[in-house]
């Protein structure tokens, strides 16, 4: 379903300004049908990039795609709306998303710890007339930044995995401020896997999981969402992580969140998988 409606905003060229002109030019020669499956191949588990030389481009403005519909599906205001994101990192899909629904009138917050990151965000936002607000702290420490039921929607674009990851990094003295992000992934990986396969990841992190995710829940007004998706990628498989744990990062959250006394429901949205997508409300 989602295949052909982001099939159908491409032929319209909706995100042609998100995508190069090689890219432009593959699709504009595509059906819509064409268009969709070539997604539903790229996004099929796991994802790898090696596959179409315009992947990237695809898998981006699918995202974006994604959360304009999040957006519209859970009538989240389009005047000056205010978005929270957990874990960006340089990953674009959700500011960009709120430019178009939002006509620029938004504001967008992230929490970015990694300053390599950081940067890379900064070049991809930097022409959108939506208010950017980049906190580089940890998602625990919001509030001292944030008033509490500021934001409409707390965002986490495959965040879980990252949370998990720095997490573990810090508990290991691994430097994830200044380091690149992709020198110390597998090492991360490498932390995480072990926790998972000696039955200890809920030991290890559930804690300081469950808290950020109580900070998140306190800035995001009463009924309001927290909305989470994870996806397989080739790379990360072949740096460490074992299938069972990375295609499982959403119900592993679902889990561990539903279980604890956060006051958050979990709502059903049509036409999301919740293998992949996890919608949470606040009660």
């Amino acid at each position: 379903m989602l295949s052909q409606l982001y099939a159908e905003e491409i032929r319209k060229n909706v995100y042609k300004n998100l995508m190069s002109s090689q890219t432009r030019k593959v699709l504009q020669q595509m059906s819509e049908s064409e268009i969709a499956g070539m997604l539903e191949n790229i996004m099929s588990v796991p994802i790898n990039f090696s596959d179409y030389k315009i992947s990237g481009d695809v898998y981006r403005t699918y995202f974006v795609f994604c959360w304009q519909t999040v957006f519209q599906k859970l009538n989240i205001t389009q005047s000056q709306p205010l978005v929270l994101e957990i874990a960006s990192g340089q990953s674009d899909p959700v500011p960009q998303a709120l430019e178009i629904y939002s006509r620029g009138s938004g504001t967008y917050v992230t929490a970015n710890l990694n300053k390599e990151l950081t940067r890379g965000m900064l070049k991809k936002t930097d022409s959108l007339e939506t208010e950017i607000e980049i906190i580089e702290d940890n998602a625990g420490n919001l509030e001292d930044y944030c008033r509490k039921n500021k934001f409409s929607l707390a965002a986490f674009q495959h965040a879980v995995n990252d949370m998990i990851q720095t997490i573990a990094a810090h508990q290991n003295n691994i430097d994830t401020v200044n380091n690149d992000w992709y020198d110390i992934l597998p090492k991360m990986i490498e932390i995480v896997d072990n926790y998972f396969q000696k039955d200890k990841l809920k030991d290890m992190v559930y804690e300081d999981f469950i808290e950020q995710i109580r900070v998140c829940s306190n800035l995001v007004e009463k009924d309001g969402f927290l909305v989470f998706n994870t996806h397989v990628f080739q790379m990360d498989l072949e740096a460490g992580y074992s299938r069972e744990l990375y295609k499982n990062f959403i119900n592993l959250a679902r889990k561990w969140i539903l279980k604890s006394d956060l006051p958050l429901i979990e709502k059903d949205i049509t036409g999301f998988e919740k293998q992949w997508w996890l919608f949470l409300q606040k009660i």
